[in-house]
């Protein structure tokens, strides 16, 4: 248990690199809250070795980890137990699919949540329904409806700025 929260917070601070410049860590094991120490005690022995990115992004993970409920962990844990079943091919596609998102603009972002939600919020056969009758479009009217879904972004994101 104590391996996979290990690997739980290296992932969770893959997301947090970005930021991992502008925070210093506490350098000396020491120094870290009781609480972080126990999240992060596989890397104690190493913590001295470990690079400056590295340290911000598990420091990071862990007091993440320590704010989250029993039911956030359950499911960060269930998260990565599928991420651990996935080929090195499709975590990479996740991976890049996450950056070009982050790299969206937040209300396109927005939407594209909102989105999925109401997608979420669809009985399986409301969803089944739906993938069929965009699988079974002609590969041109695909295209076409993705051009009119940009457009109605674009046009919302223009009125927003005026």
């Amino acid at each position: 248990m104590k391996k996979l929260i290990l690997v739980i917070l290296v992932n969770l601070a893959v997301v947090n690199f970005a930021n991992a410049e502008e925070t210093i860590p506490n350098e000396n094991w020491n120094n870290l809250s009781p609480g972080v120490q126990q999240v992060l005690n596989g890397f104690k022995d190493r913590w001295a070795e470990l690079p400056v990115t590295k340290k911000v992004n598990l420091q990071s993970g862990a007091e993440r980890w320590i704010q989250m409920s029993p039911e956030q962990r359950q499911q960060t844990q269930t998260r990565f137990k599928k991420w651990r079943k996935l080929s090195p091919e499709q975590r990479k596609n996740l991976q890049d699919r996450y950056v070009n998102f982050r790299k969206l603009p937040t209300d396109t972002q927005k939407n594209l949540r909102s989105s999925l939600k109401r997608f979420r919020d669809m009985t399986p056969e409301q969803r089944s329904k739906m993938r069929d009758r965009f699988r079974n479009l002609s590969p041109e009217k695909r295209r076409q409806i993705r051009k009119r879904m940009k457009q109605r972004q674009q046009h919302k994101r223009s009125r927003k700025r005026h």
